[in-house]
């Protein structure tokens, strides 16, 4: 689909983009602009859901992978109080950067599995927002150009225009919560993931010296 073409006629209304809905969109816009506001903001949640998804694989099996063996790495290289330290500092972040990451992963999958669900509720969440303005932004920010950290903000935007609204519909609440969490998930697990590496590079050297 042409991500400019679906509100094209209803960007150029001004003024419009500022009236409140009072039962129904027929007079802010057509049932068929409706459909298309729709559609887009669908688009746009389930091409993020799907880019950060395969990011947070990523970090997953990184943390999994580097912040395990950064642990092991401790404990066969520290030994007394260090070692019991490190035992509980190293675990903790072995459990927040995988944790995160996982459950980030695992969240951001449930939004593709659950599309058909998802497309619907934006159907129905159209006819009831209070402030339809907010879905120009699909079209005027150029969200094919944006990287996914950018478009996982441009979602947040949208969950925070239409909080009132969407509280009615618990897997669009769900969907947005796991793509507009998604950055501070991922920096927690960059993290994770840079300290235990630093880490575990230090004692890997003090086991070969």
């Amino acid at each position: 689909m042409n991500y400019r073409k679906g509100i094209a006629t209803f960007g150029r209304k001004g003024d419009m983009a500022d009236t409140s809905l009072s039962g129904s969109n027929a007079g802010l816009f057509s049932p068929e602009q409706g459909k298309q506001l729709a559609q887009k903001g669908y688009e746009l949640l389930i091409r993020v859901a799907t880019k950060a998804s395969q990011v947070a694989l990523v970090l997953f099996v990184m943390a999994s992978l580097i912040c395990v063996s950064a642990l092991i790495t401790g404990l066969l290289a520290l030994s007394g109080t260090v070692r019991a330290l490190w035992l509980i500092g190293g675990g903790m972040i072995t459990v927040i950067g995988v944790g995160a990451a996982f459950r980030s992963w695992r969240s951001l999958t449930r939004i593709t599995e659950q599309a058909a669900g998802i497309s619907e509720s934006f159907d129905r969440l159209i006819e009831t927002v209070s402030n339809a303005n907010v879905f120009r932004s699909l079209d005027e920010a150029e969200v094919e150009s944006m990287g996914v950290f950018r478009q996982a903000k441009l979602t947040r935007t949208i969950k925070r225009t239409i909080k009132d609204s969407i509280g009615e519909f618990q897997d669009l609440s769900s969907a947005f919560a796991a793509v507009s969490t998604f950055p501070s998930v991922a920096i927690t697990a960059l993290a994770a993931i840079v300290i235990s590496g630093s880490l575990g590079f230090i004692f890997l050297v003090m086991l070969l010296t």
